[in-house]
């Protein structure tokens, strides 16, 4: 028998913490385990990549970086390409792989495990991980559009960049070089702040795209533009909440990570010897780096989940809806 669904009512910043904190405590291992089971062998494939391909490019690399500043390569063939762009070439590809499958699909289980738990259900491991073919579709398909415009974005920017730096270099030619050099940095300067914000916008705007796949059965443009119309008149108040658990998650991930980092290449890394102990400073930079994903991943989709039935509550009483009965088809 299912538990009643909580009392919903609107949250408050602190109250959708409380509820975060809450529910990630509770589920501490199920959501670890969802994570895990994503992240672990994409783990070991890097860890591997890094193993092979990787010791041989950090090699090259360096001494690609002194040929360059040699004259002892006169020709592409001297240079040692071969290793590198097949390390880059594996690891894009695996970049790839993380962004528009692996996290789509944990994010989807972490938010069915997350909206269950949030209305008393329990869920296992692998039971998160069944969410229907069409939903899955629907998860990989959305992370690919969203991820075209993140490219189309970045393409116009870079567009931009260099446009306005081509047209500065002709505008300014016959002035001096210190104002020629301050009007670039100026105008590029207003490009990063426009792209960003720019940038920023769209995120808050498709923050709740999982959620509206997995919580309501939408498929990838419907759960796009239900995510857009959701945030519609509510852009600030979730821009807010964002931000600052952003910057939570940021700072819980970002300095122990940093912290952990920096002691292992303190320790075993050598200024003179780049590669010495390479294999054990891989394997101890993917535990630190990977492990903590594993830890913080599952606590940020919580807090989106909350601040996306907040906004439901908020703006269309699903409250309401939930006491009469009165859900959307195809809803969780």
């Amino acid at each position: 028998m299912q538990n009643p669904p909580p009392t919903l009512r609107p949250m408050g910043i602190a109250d959708i913490l409380d509820a975060m904190f809450r529910i990630y405590r509770n589920n501490f291992l199920t959501f670890i385990g969802i994570a895990a089971l994503a992240q672990i062998p994409l783990m070991l494939v890097q860890l591997m990549l890094d193993l092979t391909l990787g010791r041989a490019f950090s090699a090259d690399f360096f001494s690609l970086l002194t040929e360059l500043t040699t004259t002892s390569a006169s020709t592409w063939e001297d240079l040692p390409l071969s290793s590198i762009v097949s390390y880059v070439g594996v690891t894009l590809l695996l970049v790839l792989l993380q962004l528009v499958v692996i996290q789509q699909l944990m994010n989807g289980a972490l938010t069915n495990a997350i909206a269950r738990s949030y209305f008393g259900e329990s869920t296992t491991i692998f039971g998160a991980y069944q969410l229907g073919s069409w939903r899955i579709g629907s998860l990989i398909t959305a992370g690919l559009l969203v991820g075209l415009s993140g490219f189309v974005i970045f393409v116009v920017f870079f567009g931009l960049y260099f446009g306005t730096l081509f047209a500065l270099s002709g505008s300014v030619g016959d002035r001096s070089g210190a104002l020629g050099a301050l009007a670039s940095l100026l105008c590029v300067f207003g490009l990063f702040i426009l792209v960003g914000l720019l940038v920023l916008y769209v995120v808050v705007r498709l923050l709740f795209i999982t959620q509206a796949i997995v919580v309501e059965g939408k498929n990838a443009v419907e759960g796009i533009r239900r995510s857009w119309g959701l945030v519609q008149g509510s852009f600030w108040r979730t821009l807010g909440g964002y931000l600052l658990l952003s910057l939570l998650l940021q700072i819980v991930l970002t300095i122990p990570v940093g912290s952990a980092t920096f002691a292992i290449q303190l320790t075993l890394g050598d200024p003179f010897d780049p590669l010495a102990n390479y294999t054990l400073q891989q394997i101890l930079t993917s535990l630190v780096t990977y492990g903590a994903q594993i830890l913080v991943l599952p606590l940020q989709l919580t807090a989106f989940t909350l601040m996306y039935y907040d906004l439901r509550v908020r703006k269309e009483g699903y409250d309401l809806e939930l006491r009469t009965g009165v859900v959307s088809e195809g809803a969780l």
